[in-house]
């Protein structure tokens, strides 16, 4: 058994052994009889507690502990059937755009062969209206046959002519009608085609959608099983702590309030029992918040808006993750969550609580952004960023050589160390026969023609080595002045300490 399960079950049952270990005292330590009887009988009986109080509490975790992993593998299955039926819904999509691409074709070459069936309609009846023309001047010629029949010969060539040209029309008509039935035909081939098409994306549609209403159904149905076996549980605790109560009142009574000094054990006791129902309400809350959509578990950003969305749930709100983004480089982050039981008020009150739960530089910001909640978090401490003073270069010189001690400050990345290492050069030169101390507590640095005495944490004996020989020169100083001497003169120092609040 773990040694966190054994604790919780010995400080369940704490009071009883408390009571079992006083009864003992009275039958050991009493001088009358009576007391040791009593008091053996109240610690058997307050034993008898413990061991029934460790054995249900024992039986409860136990419990608790199956249903919660019970939960988790019906949580796990249920995510895989729902990314299961997204994935059918998305096949679905795509052949309905299949589809529906080719219904498009479909559309555009039927209206083509609308467009030419028209065109041969046209080219059919003005031969009609020419084959109707050609028999007029037919019985035109026939009659000018019987009233000339001078010129037989002619008029018969002429007939001739006409009739073959009549025949012509004829099989032109009789092709133009040939064309017409084949594109009627195929015409009604593809109308029939785009039927079925369309029939069969509608028919995939319908399952794509029922998949989704059962996965959804079931999903559901096994979240009402789990938030009934949780009711069923407060339940049974509610009992259990009630014939605890019950038992510890009677035994109090039993005792003629000789352990009245065991009240504060009883108390804690309620509190234990309070703190549980207090975790169980904020499991129930945080299995609510993960039957939501979450950001991935990738990336200090994702596992910032879990954190954040984790924290909403527990103060009564529930959001599902949908977008976030960085505001450029002051160390702000901005994520969007979709609204499913979340209050603007109720998040604008938890705001302080935030700042100090997601230990963040500054107070959240919170308002409505594209039908969301958008926060926007200050992750990291804000740079502001400076602009250059305006100083002439020859002002800066005239400030070094009249300097006793400078200190370069700025933010990472702003060229301290160049340049120091620039002045040192320029100190150097300009100092003769000085003598340069380098501190260098990071190690890393490269400062070209200077070699650093002291590196690393070798720095802090170099800092106590600069400290001495200051006091030395000081007090030789004052020594000579007293004896009527000059102050001495000492050649220059030159001591250099790069990263100086590092030490």
């Amino acid at each position: 058994m773990p040694l966190s399960s054994l604790l919780k079950l010995l400080s369940a049952a704490k009071f009883p052994l408390a009571v079992a270990g006083f009864g003992l005292f009275l039958n050991f330590g009493g001088s009358n009889i009576a007391i040791k009887n009593m008091g053996a009988s109240v610690g058997l009986a307050a034993a008898g507690c413990a061991i029934a109080t460790v054995s249900r509490k024992d039986s409860h975790l136990s419990e608790i502990k199956q249903l919660q992993q019970q939960h988790e593998r019906e949580s796990a299955a249920l995510k895989t059937s729902v990314g299961n039926a997204l994935k059918d819904v998305s096949v679905a999509q795509q052949v309905a755009r299949q589809q529906a691409a080719i219904a498009d074709q479909s559309k555009g070459a039927i209206a083509l062969l609308r467009s030419d069936l028209l065109v041969l309609k046209a080219d059919r009846d003005q031969a009609r209206k020419d084959a109707d023309i050609l028999s007029q001047q037919i019985n035109a010629a026939a009659a000018s046959l019987n009233s000339c029949h001078s010129d037989n010969s002619q008029l018969a060539g002429e007939l001739e002519g006409l009739r073959e040209e009549r025949m012509q029309l004829i099989y032109e008509l009789y092709e133009t009608a040939v064309t017409e039935a084949n594109l009627g035909s195929a015409i009604a081939g593809l109308e029939a085609q785009f039927q079925n098409s369309s029939a069969y994306q509608l028919t995939q549609k319908k399952k794509a959608k029922s998949a989704l209403t059962k996965a959804r159904a079931n999903f559901h149905s096994e979240l009402s099983e789990a938030q009934s076996k949780i009711k069923e549980l407060e339940a049974e605790l509610a009992e259990k702590t009630k014939q605890a109560t019950d038992l510890i009142g009677d035994l109090a009574k039993d005792a003629d309030g000789s352990f009245s000094q065991f009240d504060g054990q009883a108390k804690a006791q309620h509190e234990i029992i309070n703190g549980l129902k207090v975790q169980i309400d904020e499991l129930r809350k945080t299995n609510k918040a993960l039957t939501y959509r979450r950001f991935d578990n990738v990336g200090t950003d994702n596992i910032m808006g879990n954190r954040l969305i984790d924290a909403l749930a527990k103060r009564g709100s529930t959001y599902g993750a949908f977008h976030h983004e960085r505001e450029g480089h002051n160390g702000r982050l901005k994520i969007w969550l979709a609204m499913i039981d979340a209050p603007l008020k109720r998040a604008q009150d938890s705001l302080d609580d935030l700042e100090a739960e997601l230990k963040l530089w500054a107070k959240p910001v919170v308002r409505v952004d594209r039908g969301m909640h958008l926060f926007t978090l200050a992750t990291e401490q804000e740079h502001k960023v400076l602009a250059a003073p305006n100083v002439p270069l020859t002002r800066l010189e005239k400030t070094l050589d009249a300097a006793i001690h400078a200190r370069i400050v700025g933010g990472s990345g702003s060229g301290k160390t160049v340049l120091l290492n620039n002045l040192m050069h320029y100190m150097a030169a300009s100092m003769e026969g000085a003598n340069v101390t380098l501190l260098d507590p990071k190690a890393v640095d490269d400062w070209g023609n200077f070699t650093p005495r002291y590196w690393g944490e070798e720095c802090v004996s170099g800092i106590v080595a600069l400290a001495e020989g200051l006091k030395w020169r000081v007090s030789d100083t004052v020594k000579q002045r007293k004896a009527g001497k000059p102050a001495p003169s000492y050649d220059p120092e030159l001591f250099v300490l790069d990263e100086a609040q590092y030490n």
